[in-house]
């Protein structure tokens, strides 16, 4: 039990520098499932979107009501990635409230011990123009 309850603190302390390592960074990163399901999101994320984690998980981009252009653009880049195993880049732009986003948006396949792609993990580093 003892050796247990000591796994048990080393796995909540990897939680917590992985989330506070994902928090503090000035990139953007998101974690989906195969569907482009949100599993999580780094807060800087969540804030471009005007969302909090609580709205957004487990939610796609239609049902999070972002613009077409850009989630499309989302999904054939998930499908890249379903279907090579590799990494995939695109450029996504669309108007807010707050002016126009423009994301340089990188998807990386996180794959099993088998080579199978489990979730997908997406990073950005925003860029507002105006």
């Amino acid at each position: 039990e003892d050796q247990q309850q000591e796994l048990s603190a080393r796995l909540e302390q990897q939680v917590r520098l992985l989330d506070t390592t994902l928090a503090t960074s000035s990139d953007y990163f998101l974690l989906l499932d195969q569907q482009g399901r949100l599993l999580y999101s780094s807060p800087l994320a969540l804030e471009a979107l005007g969302l909090s984690m609580d709205q957004a998980s487990g939610k796609t981009w239609r049902k999070l009501e972002l613009p077409a252009e850009a989630g499309e653009k989302l999904d054939e880049l998930i499908v890249n990635v379903l279907e090579t195993s590799k990494k995939a880049t695109t450029d996504l732009h669309y108007l807010s409230k707050k002016g126009t986003k423009h994301f340089n948006l990188s998807i990386s396949p996180f794959l099993d011990t088998r080579g199978q792609v489990l979730q997908l993990i997406c990073q950005d580093q925003l860029q507002e123009c105006f």
